[in-house]
């Protein structure tokens, strides 16, 4: 008796964990979506998406151990968004079904204890409604949230004599109260079936007793705001009296869970379905979708395995959503230390800045972390490249240093690093830039100078540089190379040439390099290297190596992309051409014409007439003042009469400026062109950066740039 007893308790159990069904049936672990939840916003989706992780026997497992969870959604170029995981923190409505039709009679109250001992598995957030039913429907106990009163009301579940089973209604009127009851989007629902048959009105017949049908009730629960109905089928002997496949079918569709036992593995079943919702989590992501219904990929970690499990669900886009720019980053391209001011100066790089409102940069010792420098706030404006200094009056010489440097946007939240940097304490995302350094004052020969910034002119095809230096170093020559970072390679040498230092900034223009300029609209350059060494008048050298990512090439101007068109197509310009000089000839005929016709009308006697004398043609320069010491009382004139003085006090154009001599230059004509002369000024005059000897005429070419004395520079421009 005891052998026999053992063996059929062993069959049972064999029957349970055959009978417990995961929704979507899979051979492997992995998450299964319950439901989502989208939440529109003003510049981001936000999706909740409420799963659980399952074994290899589909069962829900409570501490699945994540270490790391994804959102991808699929179509177009998205990338795989971090989501945050956690327990639900909303209500989930839970509709505990009982069948009370004839067949319980046996079976209800055992039904009843195992009922009751599961609602103590319950969340604590859950809210409960108990139905029984059988032809119809008995309210045993409105939602609420006291588990204990309605496990008191379970006991009032009673057996209808002869009760037929309408099952599908049942399930259809559930789904109802909880549209009722569970209004906000993030409230989850539940529906918990528990019967010992089929959907029909007696054991004898096998007519329906539902209007709805099993198709029905489906779809109505996933258009309701995805309503997972789990199920619990309890079998007799051969397991005839239940509908298993159809019990399962609803459970797989609604992504819920399904479980089938005898009458001694109720208590079993109940827990399972318990388990399973007290091992629902929630992943949340913001993500940037097209407007309709989506698809996305959830991947989750768990720690004891090597790679993502992945699911695909579905979800609803109120609009398109733009994808925001990628992350913030930024680069100190140059440290220099400023012996005359005993200060370091800083030039930073940054890609991205739209986000950024100020840096924040503080200075620690390397080695023992002691605080120099404390929170030197800069406002950005939208700048992809900036100068700034510290003081090194609390630096000691011979220890290092480390700069940090983090990002606030407008609303003081610190923006995070999209990677580590490994200049940075380790594992600290609110640095956007380190760098090391070691405190040791140089003694700088020469012109000591800084290359603050470099903006791109794609239209002239030159870099620009910021350089700032002493006044003192007057005119220097300058020369070095350019080195592409990536590869190490030298792509091009700086021709020696000269530059006048003035207050101020100092712009020093660079060629590009071919290969950048052979760059399409938007594509990203590489990362470059300059060394520029300047050189005194008493060959005392000075150089400084400065690193920068040159911005990516714009859309040209219109007439560049006409010309350049033209210059592809010579056929098309000699047809223009010859175009232009046929309207113009017809255009001149016509003229001739209606003038010849008015002379005939209003020709005077020949007796009277006098040939008029034919007027010369008029020459004219513009003058523009591009920067002076002393700004004069217009910035810009037109000479129409020569010669034309300029001077401190004397001439025709007065440049208030002490280091412009009284009379100092002249503009003459000769043979339809412009020329510049100095009158002995003392300061001399200097045309394109080159001197002028005194009382030597030089021709001015279209436009120029003359500079008077070292403070005072113009531009010509022929009208």
């Amino acid at each position: 008796m005891t052998k026999r007893l053992f063996v059929l308790i062993a069959v049972l159990l064999g029957l349970f964990l055959m009978g417990f069904h995961r929704a979507s049936a899979q051979t492997t672990p992995g998450p299964q979506v319950l439901g989502v939840v989208s939440e529109p916003g003003a510049e981001s989706l936000g999706l909740h998406v409420y799963f659980v992780v399952t074994d290899a026997q589909g069962r829900p497992i409570l501490d699945p151990n994540l270490e790391a969870a994804t959102i991808q959604v699929l179509g177009g170029a998205s990338a795989p968004v971090p989501a945050s995981v956690g327990d639900p923190e909303s209500n989930i409505y839970v509709v505990l079904l009982i069948d009370a039709s004839g067949s319980m009679a046996n079976v209800i109250d055992p039904v009843r204890k195992a009922a009751i001992s599961g609602l103590r598995s319950l969340p604590s957030n859950a809210r409960v409604s108990v139905i029984a039913f059988d032809a119809d429907r008995r309210i045993i106990t409105d939602f609420t949230g006291d588990l204990a009163e309605a496990s008191n009301r379970i006991q009032q579940v009673e057996v209808t004599p002869g009760g037929a089973t309408c099952l599908y209604d049942a399930i259809w009127d559930a789904i109802d109260r909880l549209e009722l009851n569970a209004t906000r989007p993030q409230d989850r629902r539940a529906i918990i079936l528990f019967t010992d048959g089929r959907d029909q009105r007696s054991a004898e017949s096998n007519d329906a007793c539902s209007i709805h049908t099993l198709q029905d009730v489906v779809e109505k629960a996933q258009r309701q705001s995805a309503t997972s109905v789990h199920t619990i089928g309890l079998c007799g002997a051969t397991c005839a009296n239940i509908n298993s496949s159809e019990l399962r079918n609803l459970a797989d569709a609604t992504n819920a869970f399904s479980a089938i036992g005898g009458e001694t593995e109720l208590g079993a079943m109940f827990q399972a379905i318990m388990e399973g919702l007290n091992a629902q989590l929630v992943a949340r992501a913001q993500v940037y979708p097209r407007q309709g219904l989506g698809q996305a990929v959830l991947a989750v970690k768990p720690r004891d395995v090597d790679a993502f499990l992945t699911t695909m669900f579905t979800f609803e886009s109120d609009k398109d959503y733009s994808a925001p720019l990628p992350p913030a980053s930024m680069s100190i391209s140059q440290i220099r230390y400023l012996p005359q001011d005993n200060m370091y100066q800083l030039a930073l790089s940054l890609a991205n800045p739209q986000a950024i409102d100020r840096l924040i940069i503080n200075v620690d010792e390397t080695d023992g972390g002691k605080n120099v420098v404390t929170d030197l706030q800069i406002n950005l404006e939208g700048r992809d490249a900036l100068q700034t200094d510290f003081s090194a009056e609390d630096l000691q010489a011979g220890r290092s240093y480390t700069i940090k440097i983090k990002a606030v946007d407008a609303s003081d939240f610190v923006l995070e690093a999209s990677s580590d940097n490994t200049s940075c304490p380790r594992g600290d995302k609110t640095f956007l830039a380190c760098k090391e350094f070691k405190h040791e004052p140089p003694e700088t020969p020469g012109c000591a100078f800084a290359i603050q910034s470099m903006s791109s002119d794609y239209a002239r095809g030159v870099f620009v540089f910021d350089l700032a230096m002493p006044v003192q170093c007057g005119d220097v020559f300058y020369q070095g190379y350019l080195v592409e970072g990536e590869t190490n390679q030298k792509v091009q040498d700086i021709v020696r040439s000269s530059i006048y230092a003035v207050e101020g900034v100092n712009k020093l223009e660079i060629p590009m390099p071919p290969a950048l300029l052979a760059l399409k609209k938007n594509q990203a350059p590489s990362e470059y290297v300059m060394s520029l060494e300047l050189e005194t008048r008493d060959r005392k050298k000075s150089q400084e190596i400065f690193t920068f990512t040159p911005s990516a090439p714009k859309q040209p101007p219109l007439f560049q992309r006409l010309t350049h068109a033209l210059r592809q197509n010579p056929f098309l310009l000699v047809a223009i051409f010859f175009f232009v000089i046929a309207v113009l000839a017809y255009r001149v005929y016509q003229n001739q014409r209606a003038q010849k016709q008015k002379d005939e009308l209003r020709r005077p006697p020949v007796a009277y007439t006098q040939p008029s004398p034919r007027e010369a043609p008029s020459l004219r320069l513009r003058l523009t003042v591009l920067k002076t010491s002393s700004p004069p009382a217009t910035g810009e004139v037109v000479i129409d009469k020569f010669p034309f003085v300029i001077g401190r006090k004397n001439g025709d154009f007065i440049l208030p400026d002490s280091k412009v001599s009284s009379s100092h230059a002249q503009i003459t004509v000769s043979g339809n062109q412009f020329f510049i002369e100095d009158l002995d000024s003392t300061n001399h005059t200097f045309v394109m950066g080159e001197q002028l000897n005194a009382r030597q005429p030089t021709r001015l070419s279209n436009p120029a740039r003359v500079r008077f004395g070292p403070d005072t520079e113009v531009e010509f421009r022929v009208l």
